[in-house]
């Protein structure tokens, strides 16, 4: 890694902002935690990001940017509630289709302890 140090050497603090400092700090989190940073290459299970809060509420923010997306909030309240289930199956490594059609059969599935 000496090479990519020499040609992204340390910032001076406040003289280079964007950018090169984004590209240093990229190359320190390599350097350092190297193995963690692409773990996803080889372990298929592990996601490519952390953000699972932000992933599941995404769409209901692209939702709420779209015009006429919602026409009523009893509407946009069923898609949230569909969506959490959703999001609850996935987590928990079921079939979401197997569950969505259990739930509309009236046999809604819970997770241990709730």
């Amino acid at each position: 890694m000496a090479k990519e140090f020499a040609a992204n050497p340390e910032l001076d603090v406040g003289k280079r902002p964007g950018y090169d400092k984004k590209a240093f700090n990229l190359l320190v989190r390599l350097d350092t935690q190297g193995t963690d940073v692409l773990r996803f290459t080889i372990d298929f299970n592990a996601p490519f990001d952390n953000y699972k809060g932000e992933r599941d509420i995404r769409m209901v923010m692209l939702q709420e940017k779209i015009p006429g997306s919602w026409r009523t909030l009893e509407g946009a309240t069923s898609s949230r509630a569909i969506r959490s289930y959703v999001s609850a199956l996935r987590k928990h490594d079921l079939n979401v289709l197997a569950g969505l059609r259990q739930l509309f059969d009236g046999q809604a599935w819970t997770p241990a302890g709730a």
